[in-house]
């Protein structure tokens, strides 16, 4: 990155990644934050748009972008605000929880840069930070980030458009799973199976908590272990697709 890519600022991908952090807050607000009276749900779905936002804020840039980062965050954060203000009713949230959410989006939006960032980063060169027992854990974080903001969008946000199937939203589960391993594979340098596998593993954890505890619907023991089973099969499979197609 030159210098001056470092200290300009670019109002391009403020605005790539600000239209979809606001797309992905409309969806939330309008599609499935009414149908849910748990705050913490609530929050967690307004929070995916500020992960998106930030996701590809940083692949679309060519360096680091806190100044950015930070801009895309603060202009999703005043649209979910007016949502909440020109729209009430759709939300539960206190006033204090709605400021402590949108100041944590903001934190969410460089997170999602910072994994943005290594996907567009240089696939001909193997990066081998954060490399212990011959796995590259940047790379299982990055896979957590893009795999549980994806299954956010699919599972949750874009259920109503399917009526609130389970059946397909179990689909789209599937989906969701398995583009996080084709896309950690394709954009990751070398080989990067284990990787993915291990955070699809952790996404499908983390979004069980969330239904287990925040959504409080009962997941029976068996069927927990077969959702993880399932994540780490789809994104394994994933990974080999995704580096044949790198290799291509």
């Amino acid at each position: 990155m030159s210098d001056n890519a470092a200290k300009s600022f670019h109002l391009n991908w403020v605005l790539y990644g600000s239209a979809l952090g606001v797309a992905v807050a409309a969806a939330s607000y309008f599609g499935i934050v009414s149908e849910f009276k748990s705050e913490l749900i609530q929050l967690v779905s307004l929070a995916t748009a500020f992960l998106f936002a930030g996701i590809l804020t940083g692949y679309l840039s060519d360096g680091v972008v806190m100044k950015e980062s930070a801009v895309a965050g603060f202009v999703v954060a005043l649209a979910t605000m007016a949502l909440i203000l020109l729209f009430p009713g759709k939300i539960v949230l206190s006033p204090v929880s709605i400021g402590l959410g949108l100041v944590g989006g903001i934190g969410l939006t460089f997170a999602g840069a910072w994994a943005g960032e290594q996907i567009q980063g240089d696939h001909g060169v193997l990066d081998n930070d954060y490399k212990i027992a011959g796995v590259r854990w940047k790379w299982v974080a990055v896979g957590i980030i893009l795999g549980f903001s994806l299954n956010i969008l699919f599972s949750i946000i874009f259920a109503p458009i399917y009526g609130k199937s389970l059946d397909i939203a179990f689909y789209m589960f599937c989906f969701s799973t398995l583009l996080m391993g084709v896309s950690v594979a394709i954009f990751s340098p070398g080989v990067t199976i284990a990787e993915p596998a291990m955070a699809g593993v952790v996404a499908v954890f983390l979004e069980w908590l969330l239904v287990e505890f925040v959504m409080e619907l009962h997941v029976e023991t068996t069927n927990l272990l077969i959702g993880l089973g399932l994540g780490f099969v789809l994104t394994l499979v994933g990974s080999f697709v995704g580096e044949k197609l790198q290799k291509n």
